[in-house]
Formats: structure tokens, sequence, C-alpha cells
């Protein structure tokens, strides 16, 4: 199988820390420590969906702060401090492969990271919804699945029949939970040292650090 699509996650991948965009969020409008730690917990047992927790903290954001799309805007559509290198990774990928991104972040953040990067297909778990006034609304599910990996899996899947290119086709780059349903369905996981044992085992290669596929691919 000859590698076509190269499909990167975005927090902890291209970006130094994980979570970036929606740990702004919840900083700017009030969730808790406490509230985010109960949250994670629920999520890593299975009993908070990726969606329930993005609309239980868009609800918190309403109440707590003032939402509007412009101020959202401001706090994501920022500089992010990225991996080493990370800006000539991409360029090399792009000169071989064609990039995509595929992230759980805040679209606004990750459609703003895939300009800094010049990646034309970008792709979010949910979408962030606003009201005709800018304020902030809710945020929907961008595919049938209320699970981050399942929801990931089928964006790579509807670019891929799109373009009629093989899932097997694609090498998948992340760190994180919700990437392990990408590396068992392509195959073709890439993840790093610093990830835990259960994503290493899942994945195809394993690299110390991000500039080091462009040793592999």
């Amino acid at each position: 199988m000859d590698i076509r699509v190269v499909c990167l996650d975005v927090e902890g991948t291209l970006t130094v820390k994980d979570g970036v965009s929606w740990v702004a969020m919840n900083d700017e409008f009030g969730v808790t420590q406490e509230e985010r730690k109960i949250s994670c917990e629920l999520y890593r047992q299975g009993k908070l969906s990726y969606m329930d927790w993005a609309r239980e903290s868009v609800e918190i954001y309403k109440e707590r702060g003032n939402p509007n799309l412009r101020n959202i805007k401001r706090m994501l559509c920022r500089d992010y401090k990225y991996v080493n290198m990370a800006k000539e990774i991409v360029a090399y990928l792009k000169s071989r492969y064609e990039v995509i991104l595929i992230s759980g972040g805040v679209d606004i953040a990750i459609k703003h990271i895939a300009e800094f990067f010049e990646i034309k297909n970008c792709f979010c778990c949910s979408k962030l919804v606003f009201d005709p006034c800018g304020s902030l609304s809710g945020v929907l599910a961008t595919t049938w699945s209320e699970d981050d990996s399942e929801a990931k899996i089928q964006l790579l899947r509807e670019f891929c029949n799109a373009r009629s290119i093989k899932i097997g086709d694609c090498a998948c780059v992340g760190d994180g939970p919700n990437d392990y349903v990408l590396f068992k369905e392509t195959g073709r996981g890439i993840t790093f040292e610093s990830a835990k044992k259960e994503y290493r085992d899942l994945a195809w290669k394993i690299v110390p650090a991000l500039g080091e596929i462009m040793n592999i691919l």
C-alpha cells in the first residue's frame, strides 16, 4: 500500500500542549478545575461522551461569561506554541502527500491553525453555533457520532470516499485517546514515545518527536 494522505492530529501533536482551544475557553468562561477534573474522569470511564461534555461546557460558558463570536475569535485566533520545526515538517509532508487535519478541538481554533500551516482541508468533531447577534448558542456534532474517536474516523472515511482513496493509504499521526480508532482502521498510526502504552501498542510506527516522521514518510 502506498501512502497518499497524511492525517494530522492538532492539539498535542502540532501544538506543544494538548487541548489548548478548549482549555482557553474553559479559562475564559469560568469552568473550575474541579469541574474539569470530574468531566475528564467521566469521559475516561466512558460515562460522558465527547459531545455531552462539549454541550455541558458551552452551557457553562453561557451562564458565566459573554461567549460571543468576536470574543472567541480574539481568544482562539492567536499565535500558538508549536512543536519544534512544525512548519518545516508540515511543508515537507505537503511536498509528498496530501495533508489534512482532523481534531476534537474548537473548530474556530483548528481552522486558524490550518491557515497558519496553509493546509486546505481541516475537519473537526464539533462546531460552535452562534445566533444572529453573534452570541454562542450551542455546539453541534459534525458527524453521526457523539464520540470523538468515532467522529474522527468518520471524517476520514468521508474525505477518502470523496476522492476514491483507500483508508489504508492514509497515515495518521496522533497522541491521544481519540486517535486509536484511526490507528486501528488505517493500520498506519504514528504516535510518540511519550504516548500511553495502549496507543503505542496500536501504532504502526513510534517516534520520539514529530520531526522524526520525516525519516519514515
